[in-house]
């Protein structure tokens, strides 16, 4: 796998100005049969948890997803460790339980196509999908993946976005 499709959890869409992202993928991508957060997820946990604790209206569904490797069972399995670790660090960031709710989708609802191994990669992720009281700069990409703008995250990419 390239480094650019490891990074793509948290792509940048647009260009960058000034260092800041325009557009981002509201989405914790995962390792082959992993489901521990990597620190490179770290801006992007708290800013989503900033925003759930200082909107108490809001609430969001992390659905967790893998790629078609294994059973329908083990997938959906994985997928709902991988949407608790998203939920469990949303929590621990400040969010409060009743706003975060984790699924899993396991293999069964795939974005991209399992043809390669690249595009494998891109279906082991947790999206952080808000269901009510979304940040104005809250969108879905013609995938219907969670993307934010800078409303959400202002931090500075070097702080673990990318």
């Amino acid at each position: 796998m390239s480094t650019s499709l490891y990074q793509i959890g948290v792509e940048c869409i647009a260009s960058l100005v000034g260092g800041y992202p325009l557009k981002l993928y509201n989405s914790v991508y995962f390792g082959f049969n992993q489901y521990d957060i990597k620190d490179d997820y770290t801006g992007l946990i708290k800013a989503n948890s900033d925003y759930l604790t200082t909107n108490s209206n809001a609430k969001v569904q992390v659905q967790g997803n893998t790629d078609d490797i294994g059973s329908v069972e083990y997938n959906l399995s994985l997928g709902q460790k991988r949407a608790d670790a998203v939920k469990q660090a949303l929590i621990a960031g400040g969010a409060n339980p009743n706003q975060v709710e984790a699924i899993s989708n396991g293999k069964l609802k795939p974005r991209y196509s399992n043809d390669t191994d690249d595009s494998r990669a891109l279906n082991r992720r947790s999206d952080i999908m808000y269901t009510t009281g979304q940040p104005s700069g809250y969108s879905q990409d013609s995938n219907g993946l969670p993307m934010v703008d800078g409303t959400v995250y202002t931090g500075h990419v070097s702080e673990g976005v990318l």
